[in-house]
């Protein structure tokens, strides 16, 4: 995951569902919001926002504060839209509607806990802010990943329970004492009900992912699930819905098909599990996110995804999802097993000029990586044993961190006593991160003695990296 993805989907757990997230293709509106940050020292100002989710692609509007600290932005935006507002290292969710002006008071130095919003939803956008405050603040909306690692199945479902609870009475409270619109009240209320379920199915996973053990789970842990779901149309404006989607179907095959894993076979099933509900662009948009994650995330060769790339592209109706998928299947196209490394040369420790091709003759281990990523720094012990278990042989240990501060990034090789060949390449957005489809991280590719593609999306560490390398070592 990246840092836009992981933030997106906090906020968006904040205000979505019915038409508050918004990916659709609609007629283009504008949005003006302004204001005044008063004792400003920094003069940037910016509002961003998330066009899918799928890739997370960003727009952002910038601007200046003036000598006052006032301000004015016109924003591009096709409906309803949750947003960022941002100044200096803060960024506190808005809403935005078209034909809703938002006008913004806050104090620059303490600007979460001052911030003030005048307008016909100004009352949704205070809520949103208090919610945050209550409920995600300081650290607040990380807490449940302890949970996970913490508590027994049972105790978590009661933790659950407690929490939506909390959150329900949390916004009656708020609703007794401030202006919210009954359409924002119904959307909170639902979505809660909705982060609950995705909660619960996301449990089992999660712990077995922070602790790497299995988890047995009582007989009624699904009882609350509705044994089934009309899928609807409407429902894709909700990252909630969308992300709901995605476990609830996910459970469902895997209770059927206790022994079928492949892509395809998931591809299928949700093909005819949302066939006949008449909601065919909610459909198009789950196949989307499959095709996808094969493309982009999964290991299996672009000859074993070529059939489920086909029926989609026959059968979807959204042109920006075919357009995604194509450019998709371009880079898998390119990172194809067999197919020549992209090339580069990056900057070492040192501030040398490293390449690629200097390590041409052994089997390369490429491991994009950041200081920030938490995810990332949990793989480092399993990378030491790693090297321990392949020490003599002749492989390349290259990290290719995306950071964009150096002294972080020195820091944590410092701190973790990380050992290998060390480049940069800052950003996410850098050329040689989307030559290699890093989108997200950690990500791993295995380059064969010959400089070719084994594996372009190769195991952690703490997976199969061994194995796999160990296939490339043996490979003619």
């Amino acid at each position: 995951m990246n840092k836009k993805q992981f933030v997106f989907l906090n906020f968006c757990a904040l205000l979505t569902f019915g038409t508050l997230c918004s990916i659709d293709v609609m007629a283009q509106n504008t949005v003006n919001i302004s204001g005044q940050i008063s004792h400003h020292k920094t003069a940037k100002i910016s509002v961003y926002y998330f066009t899918d989710y799928i890739q997370y692609s960003q727009k952002i509007a910038k601007t200046t504060l003036d000598d006052q600290g006032k301000f004015s932005l016109d924003i591009a935006i096709q409906q309803r839209q949750p947003a960022f507002l941002k100044y200096g290292r803060v960024s506190v969710p808005i809403l935005l509607e078209p034909g809703k002006p938002l006008q913004v008071q806050a104090d620059a130095s303490q600007l979460s806990s001052t911030i003030k919003f005048i307008g016909k939803n100004g009352g949704d956008n205070q809520y949103l802010i208090a919610y945050y405050q209550r409920f995600m603040a300081n650290g607040k909306q990380y807490a449940v990943y302890d949970y996970i690692k913490k508590m027994t199945p049972s105790e978590f479902l009661s933790y659950l329970k407690t929490e939506r609870q909390a959150q329900i009475q949390f916004l009656e409270s708020y609703q007794k004492q401030a202006s919210l619109s009954a359409a924002f009240v119904q959307y909170q209320t639902q979505t809660y009900q909705i982060q609950y379920w995705s909660n619960l199915l996301g449990y089992p996973r999660n712990k077995v992912y922070f602790t790497g053990k299995q988890v047995t789970l009582p007989k009624d842990y699904y009882s609350t699930l509705p044994k089934k779901f009309s899928w609807k149309d409407e429902w894709l404006v909700s990252a909630d819905y969308q992300s709901f989607m995605g476990y609830y179907l996910g459970h469902k095959f895997h209770q059927k098909y206790p022994n079928k894993t492949t892509t395809s076979d998931y591809y299928y099933f949700v093909k005819n599990a949302m066939k006949n509900q008449n909601a065919s662009r909610a459909m198009h948009t789950q196949l989307a996110k499959i095709v996808y994650g094969g493309l982009s995330g999964g290991n299996l060769p672009l000859s074993r995804l070529q059939g489920i790339y086909n029926d989609f592209m026959a059968l979807n109706s959204m042109p920006q999802l075919r357009e995604l998928l194509k450019v998709q299947y371009q880079l898998a196209k390119q990172l194809d097993k067999g197919k020549a490394a992209p090339t580069f040369t990056l900057k070492n420790l040192a501030g040398k000029q490293v390449s690629l091709s200097d390590f041409k003759g052994k089997v390369i281990y490429l491991d994009f990586w950041a200081s920030w990523c938490k995810p990332c720094m949990k793989e480092v012990p399993h990378a030491k044993k790693l090297k321990e278990k392949l020490q003599g042989q002749p492989v390349a240990f290259l990290y290719i961190s995306v950071d964009e501060n150096d002294k972080m990034w020195k820091r944590a090789i410092e701190r973790k006593q990380i050992k290998g060949e060390h480049l940069v390449a800052p950003g996410m957005q850098h050329a040689v991160a989307q030559a290699y489809n890093a989108r997200s991280i950690p990500r791993y590719v295995i380059i064969d003695k010959a400089g070719n593609i084994w594996h372009r999306n190769a195991s952690r560490p703490s997976g199969r990296a061994y194995q796999q390398i160990m296939a490339a070592l043996d490979s003619k």
